[in-house]
């Protein structure tokens, strides 16, 4: 019996020591960590752990770069080999985690580090277009992608942008660029069609081009750089015309037209051109068929054409059947009369190829025979500046001197001056003031038909070589006087003269026969006065010792010389007769001493 109890005892004891370990190892167990599994003995002495934070954030597109961990061995020996790193993590937005696991004999351990990557901040993305901001294409011509650059701080993000299109109309579009939710970038893109800028009028022979904003300037197949919205060009000849357009950002656009030569053909010819006593006749020499001819802004249908006009040069358009024209330049032949030398004494001589000088002297007069080839620009004047002022022989005498060519010229000198002399000294306003249209070789000093100047005559030897009359203009309106003077200038008159005491002694071979008694110029009287016999042959009539009673007896003098016209230029102490042979700048006076003027008038030869 005590036996079976004691056997029942140690029974029990042993269950019981049995029910105690495993009561140990449970609640030893129930201790460890979920990142933790460690099957260990109390030899080991590791340190297994990571390096850096254990929870790391980044930026989507940012690469992660592992700081890792360490296992050290009783301090001394690394254990990394004898770990494994899991790593799940990926390119994009969320949470990872990298799993390290260590694994010594018989000793186990794994630790862990979360990554969480984070989605860019959309308002620190930069984008940047690679290439011109507005693209400019012709018609048809493909646009070729020229990206963009974006950036995160340093990171490329260039793979992660969207293009989107957004259309203006069928030749305008944008493209914009951007990240996610970005601020986006644009890139216009603007489509020409060049070819309808240009209309070719085959018959006009023009090429009219019409451009937009998007064209800045185009050079011309000329060369002529044009920046006008509406340009025309002239066809001039046949070939490839090459055009070069220009956009604002300088890019360059060709257009190319071939001109054939049966598309510019246009009536040509010959033509020339007679002049003759202060008339012309054209006539045009042509194998082609004319629709017109335009002579000098005529238009008749002739192919010749006569004009009362000396013309120094005759242009002719020949327009043919299709519109087209063609301008001809006349070859000018010019012929002069033949010089209507003096019979009898002549005291004076000098001659040369476009002028001819004859002086007699006869009862008191000298007559002066005048042979130019072309009057209206051998007829001249020298005038002094300001308000200075010489007699007429002196200012002969500085025009010798100031003028070298002058040595080697024939020339006439007579008085060149109709003004006040007391107001011209006063001042410069009045220098002019007889002289309502003032032309100083081709230089037009005053042009005053507005003023009351405008009650005496002007002279001049016109473009067809006839000396000519504007009359007094007191009865015609400003716009009328205004209206003739401008003709006067634009026939390229090269001078004028005027004055109180110049009548019209001779018009049309008719002389005058009444003269105002109470006039001041009607006296017996010193007088000088020029007459036109033809185109080509003028005579001067000036007093040496001999006087006329007044203006008609003076008009018969010119009237049995057979002039045409004549005029009485001055008288009193204002005539003057100068004569200058060639080869020397010593001239001699023949007659007048005449109070200071600031102009003398001259004949000499051509340049």
């Amino acid at each position: 019996m005590i036996n079976k109890v004691v056997n029942n005892k140690v029974t029990w004891i042993s269950l019981m020591t049995i029910i105690i370990i495993l009561f140990i190892v449970l609640f030893s167990s129930s201790k460890k960590t979920t990142s933790e599994i460690v099957t260990e003995k109390p030899f080991y002495d590791i340190k297994f752990g990571l390096v850096g934070e254990k929870k790391v954030y980044i930026y989507e597109g940012e690469e992660y770069k592992d700081l890792g961990f360490s296992a050290i061995l009783d301090n001394k020996t690394n254990l990394k080999d004898y770990v494994t790193v899991n790593n799940n993590i990926k390119d994009e937005v969320g949470k990872y985690e990298i799993i390290y696991t260590l694994k010594y004999k018989d000793y186990e351990k794994v630790i862990k580090r979360e990554v969480e990557i984070k989605e860019i901040p959309s308002d620190e993305i930069v984008i940047k277009l690679k290439g011109e901001e507005k693209v400019y294409l012709e018609k048809n011509e493909e646009y070729k992608e020229l990206g963009v650059e974006a950036f995160y701080n340093d990171k490329d993000l260039s793979e992660k942008v969207e293009q989107e299109k957004e259309m203006i109309d069928e030749n305008h579009y944008y493209i914009k660029y951007k990240v996610g939710d970005s601020k986006e970038v644009k890139r216009e893109i603007i489509i020409l069609d060049i070819d309808n800028m240009f209309k070719v009028d085959k018959d006009k022979l023009q090429i009219e081009i019409t451009v937009d904003n998007n064209i800045s300037y185009i050079e011309l197949p000329n060369k002529d750089i044009i920046s006008d919205k509406i340009i025309t060009y002239n066809i001039i000849e046949s070939g490839l015309l090459v055009f070069k357009l220009y956009t604002p950002n300088d890019k360059q656009f060709i257009k190319e037209i071939e001109i054939k030569e049966d598309d510019i053909k246009a009536p040509i010819g010959t033509c020339e051109a007679v002049l003759y006593d202060g008339k012309t006749k054209v006539k045009v020499n042509t194998e082609d068929k004319v629709k017109k001819y335009i002579y000098n802004g005529v238009e008749t249908e002739s192919d010749s054409y006569k004009t009362d006009k000396y013309l120094r040069d005759s242009n002719v358009k020949l327009i043919g059947l299709n519109n087209k024209e063609t301008k001809i330049k006349c070859d000018v032949q010019m012929k002069t009369l033949p010089v209507r030398k003096p019979s009898g004494k002549i005291s004076y001589s000098g001659e040369s190829e476009t002028l001819k000088v004859y002086i007699q002297s006869k009862n008191g007069f000298y007559y002066t025979y005048l042979w130019m080839k072309d009057p209206m620009y051998q007829f001249k004047k020298y005038v002094v500046a300001g308000t200075k002022q010489k007699s007429v022989s002196k200012l002969f005498e500085d025009l010798l001197k100031s003028d070298t060519n002058m040595k080697n010229k024939i020339a006439v000198g007579i008085n060149g001056s109709w003004y006040s002399s007391k107001r011209y000294k006063e001042s410069s306003i009045y220098k002019y003031e007889h002289c309502p249209l003032c032309i100083s070789n081709g230089v037009v000093l005053q042009n005053d038909y507005s003023r009351y100047l405008s009650k005496y005559p002007v002279y001049y030897i016109n473009s067809s070589n006839q000396l000519s009359e504007i009359p007094k203009l007191t009865n015609k309106t400003v716009e009328k006087r205004k209206k003739i003077f401008q003709d006067v200038i634009d026939e390229g008159t090269y001078n004028t003269f005027s004055g109180l005491s110049q009548p019209l002694l001779v018009n049309n071979y008719v002389a005058k026969t009444t003269y105002d008694k109470n006039a001041g110029s009607e006296y017996n009287a010193y007088r000088i006065g020029l007459c036109q016999m033809d185109s080509n042959n003028f005579i001067i009539i000036a007093s040496g010792s001999g006087r006329t009673k007044n203006t008609v007896a003076f008009a018969n003098m010119f009237k049995k010389l057979g002039c045409k016209t004549a005029i009485n230029i001055d008288g009193g102490g204002s005539v003057n007769l100068l004569w200058k042979p060639r080869g020397t700048n010593n001239f001699k006076k023949l007659k007048g001493t005449s109070r200071s003027r600031p102009a003398v008038m001259y004949f000499t030869e051509l340049d």
